[in-house]
């Protein structure tokens, strides 16, 4: 399955009655959303998300999947290009992909079918439901069994490929389901142990960072082990003074995970970003993050904050404005 997350066909008219070449699927620069994170803690006065006084990042998260699912079903922004599903010979139901909201296109061997309703085929064929196997099936009903089933008339008499294009339900936005069965961060914490020879360790991906104990406080320790990971080519490490804990976040999305784990009794992770549940259009990331400041200013309430919210929304419904031009849906 692809994820095509983009509008279909080169001009408003798709060009699917010719040929549904997998080329016409013209996507946007997808990004993890989990990457506009940084930018929501700094436009919220924090130097990262565990600093954040108002808020928390779930809540950050909420407030963005708020508005996704909202703007989801409105422009169609999650479409997935499926050729995953095998034609049967004399089998005319068919289960759809997870998460399938409606069907925008189908083709059986690459030629297009027909999108029809039960009521129109029982117009066209009385029978549609016993038709006999064809080399050639020419129509779809989405609507015959159910919202889990296609049905193809007439049945294939061979073997084939069921292609399909169809609206996906917008993913769930959690900082702690992306891909992989990792985690998108991690916070640990490094206790005194008394001992000035002790090791407080980080180890990311088969590199440690090593401080003795020493003299240092817990917020001291925290940020020598943040300052010795600066550089660290796969994640990056952020210090909470406030608490001295550290953060630890994959720098890129989209990459294998990472192995981290630390010495103190924290628990050893894997990090990884990119999931498809977290990948959008770079536009849809910019205003679902506008979304996201609108809500939490709005929650502190007072009339300097307030004024603010309004033109993160003012923002947002720009970005709107945009997507119902390029989508020619909603509004």
């Amino acid at each position: 399955m692809r994820q095509v997350d983009g509008r279909l066909g080169e001009q408003r008219g798709s060009r699917y009655g010719e040929q549904p070449a997998p080329s016409e699927l013209h996507p946007f620069i997808l990004v993890d959303w989990s990457t506009r994170i940084p930018f929501l803690a700094q436009s919220l006065n924090a130097p990262d998300v565990s600093s954040l006084d108002s808020w928390t990042e779930a809540e950050l998260y909420q407030y963005a999947e708020e508005a996704l699912h909202d703007i989801g079903g409105k422009f169609q922004l999650i479409v997935d290009y499926d050729e995953t599903i095998a034609l049967v010979a004399d089998q005319a139901l068919y289960g759809l992909p997870a998460l399938h909201i409606a069907t925008i296109y189908a083709a059986a061997d690459g030629a297009m079918l027909n999108p029809s309703s039960v009521s129109e085929m029982e117009a066209l064929d009385d029978q549609y439901e016993e038709a006999a196997s064809a080399a050639a099936p020419t129509h779809w009903v989405g609507n015959n069994l159910g919202l889990g089933f296609i049905r193809i008339y007439p049945p294939k008499n061979g073997a084939g490929v069921l292609v399909l294009v169809f609206q996906k339900h917008p993913p769930d936005l959690t900082p702690t389901a992306p891909s992989g069965g990792g985690v998108a961060s991690v916070t640990y914490s490094y206790p005194l142990t008394g001992n000035p020879t002790d090791a407080h360790t980080l180890t990311l991906a088969g590199v440690t960072y090593s401080i003795l104990e020493s003299t240092y406080t817990v917020p001291q320790i925290a940020a020598a082990l943040a300052a010795l990971a600066a550089d660290d080519p796969l994640c990056a490490v952020t210090d909470n003074p406030a608490v001295g804990t550290i953060t630890i976040r994959p720098r890129a999305a989209g990459g294998a995970p990472i192995a981290v784990s630390g010495s103190d009794g924290n628990a050893a992770a894997s990090l990884v970003i990119g999931g498809a549940g977290l990948n959008l259009p770079e536009p849809v990331g910019d205003y679902l993050a506008l979304k996201s400041l609108e809500q939490a200013r709005r929650r502190q309430g007072d009339g300097q904050l307030l004024d603010a919210a309004q033109a993160f929304a003012t923002l947002g419904q720009l970005h709107e404005k945009v997507m119902a031009a390029y989508y020619g849906a909603g509004m």
